[in-house]
């Protein structure tokens, strides 16, 4: 089937590229890579995306189960682990075609667990952390050289509804939000064990879903879904602990609450963003550099519905959106002098309730 382009007009793609080329170091990354989206339908679908300009190009699709609700990617960008958030959670392993971002499926593995929203590979490559709302338990599982995945070798219940796993300082800590809980469990992770970190845990108001690091780890950022929050925090890369902890309102008042979905820290460092579901927003803020408090900027809005999770690209010049209720992807391309959001192209359709987006960077 010949594939369908999603783009800018071309005058506006050339003038916008060249802009971005201008003004954004590149760092060596490459200029284009994959777009996985995936969530409440079995399809993950795959698409090539020009790092640049931000356009995007149908390439492909895979089926992982029922409800391939989050993907991770591994460290060395060869395997892509999907988990499906059934009542008998299963992972998928894929092996990715680096020519053509074509997904073959190694093997499947049981979790042991129900409802897992999230999983999160080690910096290593050697294990996979896996998240569970659910049952409220978190499983670590062993990653073979050829990217297949074992059975649990650890089982933690660090609180009620689990709902993510973030590895920090390369791996040496990993964290759990816990929604149920009100808190953040923090554990050290030691071949392929998670030992309670001393404190165990901190508390978050709001129902804590999604955290992010800034790019120098010293600074994390915990939203609360239920009350519309981000709670900045202080973070000792050394113990792998959180402190000092500063909480701001992720909408306007009278905005509408709850469903806050995801947040991401600029690679920059110098800007965050958090997905508010009910609000159908997405919201900027600028980081202090010497404190990492956070300061509110503006809203984005535009082709925006029900925003589940986003995604920046790795160079830094765009921000990708999965629109639940609209079952469709919208890029944005980042002003990199203050943050803001202005849109690349129309909506690209993607199947039934988008739950998760994704770009992997070419090798």
């Amino acid at each position: 089937m010949k594939p369908v382009a999603v783009s800018v007009s071309a005058c506006a793609a050339l003038s916008c590229a060249g802009a971005y080329q201008s003004s954004v170091p590149h760092n060596g990354a490459p200029e284009w890579g994959y777009l996985y989206v995936s969530g409440a339908h079995p399809t993950i679908s795959i698409f090539k995306l020009n790092l640049v300009d931000g356009t995007a190009t149908k390439v492909g699709a895979a089926t992982a189960g029922t409800v391939p609700s989050y993907l991770a990617f591994a460290p060395n960008r060869k395997y892509l682990y999907a988990i499906d958030e059934v009542d008998q959670s299963r992972i998928f392993a894929f092996i990715v075609d680096p020519a053509s971002g074509s997904l073959r499926e190694i093997n499947e593995q049981m979790t042991g667990g129900a409802g897992a929203p999230h999983l999160a590979v080690h910096p290593s490559g050697r294990w996979l952390v896996v998240a569970h709302y659910d049952s409220s338990i978190v499983t670590v599982h062993p990653l073979a050289p050829d990217g297949a995945v074992g059975k649990a070798l650890d089982t933690r219940q660090p609180g009620k509804s689990a709902h993510q796993a973030v590895f920090a300082s390369g791996g040496r800590f990993v964290f759990i939000p816990c929604l149920g809980s009100n808190l953040v469990a923090q554990y050290r992770f030691e071949d392929g064990k998670l030992v309670p970190n001393d404190p165990p845990f901190v508390t978050v108001r709001g129902g804590p879903r999604h955290m992010a690091f800034d790019p120098h780890e010293r600074f994390a950022y915990v939203l609360g879904e239920l009350e519309n929050v981000i709670t900045s925090f202080r973070y000792d890369a050394g113990r792998g602990t959180l402190s000092e902890p500063q909480t701001l309102p992720t909408i306007e008042p009278g905005g509408s609450r709850e469903e806050t979905a995801h947040v991401a820290v600029h690679p920059s460092g110098r800007f965050l963003y958090v997905s508010n579901g009910n609000d159908n927003s997405i919201a900027i803020f600028s980081i202090d550099e010497g404190t990492g408090r956070l300061q509110k900027l503006g809203y984005e809005r535009g082709m925006i519905g029900f925003p589940r999770d986003f995604t920046i690209d790795p160079r830094g010049a765009h921000l990708i959106v999965a629109n639940r209720d609209l079952a469709s992807v919208v890029i944005f391309r980042i002003d990199p002098a203050n943050g803001m959001l202005s849109r690349v192209g129309p909506p690209i359709p993607v199947p039934v309730s988008p739950q998760f987006v994704g770009v992997l960077p070419a090798l």
